[in-house]
């Protein structure tokens, strides 16, 4: 009798338990903040914020030769990341002649003979948000907020910077370029560099 009582209070302990417990798939823990206003932010991020890191832009022969040099160094000194790894990510500024247009991208050739592709329509990822090192991780609830940031700038630079530049530009025309660079510590370019822009002028 007192073996069935305990077998009938555990049912009905776990029980209980199963009801009170709210399961939920991992990626519906992980939710934005309803209040957070990621294109609000990223607008004031791209106009307000990011150019104020422009002048620290580390000229893209500098880099390549402290690549060649030591890579360690380069990107302890130049890199951003918010996530901890090997890809780290370099705000660049570089000038260059217009040697090729597609549809996705401009590439450029500087004076060092560096092959620069700017990114015209594939602007995706991080890179331009974390390049710069202003958006602070720690002030934000989660990753889908970050995820969110990273999403609305991207959308701007597509939409909003780009579309001038892509009508106007001309094989053969001289660029000035402020852009993001992503790139592995292990493989590191020395002549081939991806740039997602965030501004563009011709000289």
């Amino acid at each position: 009798m007192q073996l069935t009582k305990k077998i009938l209070l555990t049912l009905v302990v776990l029980i209980l338990a199963y009801f009170s417990v709210e399961i939920r798939p991992m990626d519906a823990v992980d939710i934005a903040n309803k209040d957070f206003d990621a294109t609000n932010y990223a607008k004031n991020f791209v106009y307000n914020v990011l150019p104020t890191s422009f002048e620290k832009a580390v000229p893209l022969q500098e880099l390549v030769a402290q690549l060649k040099t030591d890579e360690e160094v380069a990107f302890d000194k130049w890199s951003n990341a918010i996530a901890v790894g090997n890809i780290g990510y370099f705000m660049v500024r570089m000038s260059g002649s217009v040697k090729e247009i597609t549809e996705d991208e401009v590439v450029l050739v500087t004076s060092e003979n560096i092959n620069v592709r700017l990114q015209t329509e594939f602007v995706y990822g991080n890179a331009i948000r974390d390049a710069s090192g202003l958006v602070d991780n720690k002030k934000f609830q989660n990753t889908s907020d970050l995820n969110a940031i990273a999403n609305a700038v991207n959308n701007i630079i597509r939409q909003e910077i780009l579309p001038p530049f892509k009508s106007k530009v001309k094989l053969g025309d001289s660029v000035l370029v402020i852009g993001a660079v992503e790139m592995n510590r292990k493989f590191p370019p020395l002549n081939d560099f991806e740039v997602q822009p965030v501004q563009l002028q011709n000289k």
